[in-house]
């Protein structure tokens, strides 16, 4: 359980931002998104758990006395809480105005992820 904590932020970003249903276990094999689903706590339970431990170790390291990276954590952070966004909102709404479009739950991690890193950089595009 629990296996996508231990991977490195390119692999989540990968997972997190990929168009597929993350409680599908047949998707592409070169991504991990049906670890997600699994465990006691569920996707909507792993994701707020991952957003909540890279945000702790995120404050943590910057704390430290040593030089460490502040925008990949809060862009992985923003991932996190957008990629909940997405697939509460695909829950909610499964096919969305005319039948034949679908919400894509990857989309809403991308727009959080830019959301998030903007917000602590202070940065304006």
């Amino acid at each position: 359980h629990f296996q996508f904590l231990r991977r490195p932020y390119r692999h989540s970003i990968d997972d997190l931002f990929n168009v597929h249903d993350m409680r599908d276990a047949a998707t592409d094999a070169t991504f991990h998104i049906a670890d997600w689903a699994q465990g006691p706590l569920g996707l909507y339970g792993n994701l707020v758990l991952y957003s909540l431990c890279t945000l702790v170790f995120c404050v943590i390291s910057i704390t430290l006395s040593f030089p460490s990276g502040l925008f990949a954590p809060t862009f992985v952070i923003g991932a996190g809480l957008g990629r909940l966004f997405g697939e509460g909102m695909r829950h909610v709404f499964p096919r969305f105005l005319l039948q034949h479009q679908f919400i894509v739950a990857g989309s809403y991690a991308v727009v959080g992820a830019a959301s998030v890193a903007s917000g602590v950089t202070h940065t304006i595009s």
